[in-house]
């Protein structure tokens, strides 16, 4: 694992210190993810959209709070059948056959808009989906 940088240290250790239950570390250039932040086992949300991260590791799933974990904007080549996934839809039609649908918490459509210019909203496999600045996300069956 390469070393963690200090402006990143300095974001994870303040969430820790805070007991932050979300945490953002958005277009950090990250390859992979900090293994810091499995130390964070009050995390209810994980950012790391817009980096550069091509495997989600079963590590992700120690982070027992973890309600959602947002990919986008990462070249994921990898996954695991982690609840609360947020990628983007070429990524989830690659990886489809990896997870299962019910850990994919959303799925953002890229650059797909209807004649007006407004996001495009779909239902896959009966699933509900809300649509919000072209992030759409499922609801979850409680």
């Amino acid at each position: 694992m390469p070393e963690t940088s200090q402006h990143i240290l300095k974001i994870i250790n303040q969430a820790k210190k805070e007991k932050s239950k979300s945490l953002s570390l958005v277009g950090q250039g990250l390859t992979e993810i900090p293994a810091e932040v499995f130390e964070l086992d009050f995390l209810e949300e994980l950012d790391l959209s817009y980096n550069e991260i091509q495997t989600i590791p079963k590590a992700v799933s120690r982070l027992k709070e973890l309600r959602q974990i947002n990919f986008v904007g990462n070249p994921v080549s990898e996954a695991y059948d982690i609840p609360g996934l947020i990628l983007d839809f070429s990524i989830y039609q690659k990886l489809a056959k990896k997870i299962s649908e019910q850990v994919v918490t959303g799925i953002r459509l890229e650059k797909q808009t209807n004649v007006l210019g407004l996001p495009v909203c779909s239902f896959i496999q009966q699933r509900k989906f809300l649509c919000r600045q072209s992030l759409i996300s499922m609801t979850r069956k409680s």
